[in-house]
């Protein structure tokens, strides 16, 4: 089972939670229209029209007869849940009990059925090149992203927001007549966690989460430190071309690479990161940092990239500073976060069910368990920690322990 997730360098922003309206199916006029019929998917897929918007979502009745229903999120922001990359269907299979006594709802990211204009492909482009040469121009090229791709006033909408992914959530069990009574959520997903009516749900699985609440500068600077031993680990490597990659590897990449080893599986990790730390596997070093930045062609970028900007900058605190040199992963980290200062920002405080069960990790470099700690130190919820000891971000290692308080 592969559980695939992205990297989340934002903070949760607390916007009015509205009212869900009334559901319809889609009627092909609505802003974006991409049903589940038009648009095949490699997992379960409902459609639901909210707000003259279509919007897909995988629902899995429980084995019996019950209203009692789960909220799963995977987090992201980037990934898209019904593609089959996720394992949603793999996931629900290695742990039974949760469909047993629980109806499932999954809800897929906007940016997978999102229109992308040439201008805003164009604008992704401009900015990745100038972000990697790390240009002059870059602060230009990351606004002009921004506009062109109407992530600031969202006149698209790429990432979820508070309000869309809260009215979804009501709409969608409104129609299957569903009580959501427990979450659960991996990375980003304690951030979505806080879109709802949190206080209401009766549990919460936060696995590997996001420290929402959290500042911009301490999240960096705790990756950092967390990846440490493998910076101290990295040799230098010249600029070469790699067989078959359209761009010359370079040192932006090799710390690229070095951030987007903390995704990868434990086996993964054994069998490559040797090679990328010490510079001789320029191959993996190109295909991890486009991994991480969610490069294809040449300079080209998924439009995930656009919703993990989205969504992460209009919940992070504080605004980027502007890299001159890319010579370490803080750099990268920043680097990326650039286009967050043209977006604007609302962060409010985390939230949590009436008992929620935490699984972290102290080798994980993505979401520090020390950071997580000390962000919800203070928090007046019931908060349950489970220790893992594996490394890798997307793994489920440590759930079964939280499932059996709920499940």
């Amino acid at each position: 089972m592969i559980i695939m997730s992205l990297v989340a360098t934002g903070v949760l922003a607390c916007t009015a939670k509205q009212e869900a309206p009334s559901p319809s199916r889609g009627d092909g006029n609505a802003k974006t229209s991409v049903t589940c019929e038009s648009q095949k998917t490699r997992e379960p897929c409902s459609d639901i029209v909210m707000d003259g918007r279509t919007w897909r979502y995988a629902y899995f009745p429980a084995a019996g007869n019950t209203a009692e229903t789960v909220v799963l999120d995977f987090g992201g922001p980037g990934s898209s849940v019904l593609s089959g990359e996720a394992g949603l269907s793999a996931f629900l299979s290695a742990f039974p009990s949760i469909g047993r006594r629980y109806n499932v709802i999954a809800i897929e990211e906007p940016w997978v059925t999102e229109p992308q204009s040439p201008e805003c492909r164009q604008a992704q482009a401009t900015y990745y090149a100038a972000v990697r040469a790390v240009s002059a121009t870059l602060v230009d090229a990351a606004t002009g992203m921004v506009e062109r791709c109407g992530l600031a006033d969202n006149s698209q909408r790429w990432g979820f927001d508070a309000s869309t992914y809260h009215s979804l959530v009501k709409a969608i069990s409104a129609r299957h007549q569903l009580a959501v009574t427990g979450f659960i959520g991996h990375s980003w997903g304690s951030v979505r966690l806080s879109y709802l009516d949190a206080a209401t749900l009766d549990w919460a699985i936060l696995v590997r989460p996001f420290p929402t609440g959290t500042d911009r500068n301490s999240l960096i600077a705790a990756r950092a430190e967390a990846m440490a031993g493998l910076v101290a680990d990295m040799q230098p490597i010249d600029a070469a071309g790699v067989p078959g990659r359209s761009l010359p590897v370079t040192a932006f990449d090799h710390y690229s690479a070095v951030v987007d080893l903390g995704y990868l599986g434990s086996k993964s990790f054994d069998d490559t990161s040797q090679g990328v730390l010490d510079g001789t596997d320029l191959a993996q070093i190109g295909r991890l940092s486009d991994s991480l930045w969610k490069r294809f062609g040449r300079e080209s970028l998924s439009p995930g990239a656009l919703a993990q900007l989205q969504e992460t900058c209009a919940n992070i605190g504080g605004v980027p500073g502007v890299v001159d040199d890319i010579g370490s992963v803080a750099d990268v980290l920043t680097a990326m976060q650039v286009p967050c200062q043209a977006i604007p920002v609302a962060q409010a405080a985390p939230e949590f069910a009436t008992s929620t069960c935490i699984v972290a990790s102290q080798l994980d470099t993505v979401t520090p368990v020390d950071l997580v700690r000390s962000t919800w130190g203070s928090a007046a919820a019931e908060l349950h920690f489970v220790e893992s000891a594996q490394r890798s971000h997307s793994s489920f290692d440590g759930l079964e322990k939280c499932l059996a308080k709920y499940v």
